[in-house]
């Protein structure tokens, strides 16, 4: 607890800025010479790489918690995603949230960016990338990216499921240009579970914003339209939080320019 307490007291202090920051640029925006203010959006969309089978990851699955219970706490546009890479599965034990459509994302990056591949890796935003277990470099990267307005390009409608665990997003894109898509992802909180095998064996891990289900649509050819996605049947049970992600991305640069999360009533609220 008192490593998770360290963590907190980093990064909880920039949160009530950036908090006090969006507070008054807000008011401000309700001044008569602040136009075009009502279609503004601030938010930080942070992807971390990460994987169960690799010993320097829990320190950021940690920090994304904190980040992720500290946005919720002072209300802030923070959208965490935890993105759990294959590459690490041969190596003694094979992460249960693992997928290689993670692991070819954060390759994409690396290429995009000019950068490696490595775990743990945050990306704010889809242009800051760094050590994922840095809470310093997370609070310049989050502040940065809640200090910038970006005209409001995406909303959603999260439909109830028509069956369990699938739910369908209504989505209209503004202004869709052929280099951008947009991603959709559920994710959610799962509880700690033990790791008998690999770098963490004998460790108890959780993680929050677990992608468990990730779907990509080419908005220059479906700027409108539905997506269905379904949480895969080993882990509907367990989500203390269930909750829809969505952001526009420029496939060229990999900056994310729009983005919202719809809070969703988890597998045991539904039964």
């Amino acid at each position: 607890m008192a490593y998770f307490a360290r963590f907190a007291l980093l990064v909880s202090f920039p949160f009530l800025l950036a908090a006090l920051v969006i507070a008054t640029v807000s008011l401000r925006a309700q001044q008569p010479d602040q136009r075009g203010d009502d279609n503004a959006e601030r938010f930080a969309v942070v992807e971390l790489f990460t994987s169960q089978g690799c010993s320097s990851c829990p320190p950021a699955d940690k920090l994304l918690g904190v980040i992720d219970d500290s946005a919720d706490t002072e209300s802030l546009p923070v959208y965490v995603l935890s993105m759990h890479v294959d590459y690490w599965n041969r190596l003694g034990w094979a992460d249960p949230y693992s997928s290689r459509e993670f692991s070819d994302r954060q390759r994409a990056y690396a290429k995009v960016l000019g950068d490696r591949v490595y775990t743990p890796q945050m990306i704010v935003n889809g242009r800051r990338a760094f050590v994922g277990s840095q809470p310093n470099d997370a609070k310049r990267a989050i502040d940065e990216a809640l200090a910038t307005r970006r005209v409001k390009q995406i909303d959603v409608k999260v439909e109830p499921p028509q069956k369990e665990s699938t739910w369908q997003v209504a989505y209209k894109a503004a202004n869709a240009k052929a280099n951008q898509k947009l991603i959709v992802c559920l994710a959610v909180d799962m509880a700690p579970n033990a790791i008998p095998r690999g770098e963490n064996s004998g460790r108890e891990l959780g993680h929050h914003g677990v992608v468990l289900a990730f779907k990509a649509i080419d908005l220059g050819e479906s700027p409108t339209g539905k997506v269905e996605l379904t949480l895969p049947a080993k882990h509907k049970a367990g989500a203390s939080k269930l909750r829809a992600i969505a952001f526009v991305q420029e496939t060229t640069s990999g900056a994310i320019t729009s983005a919202v999360r719809t809070d969703l009533p988890t597998a045991r609220d539904l039964k």
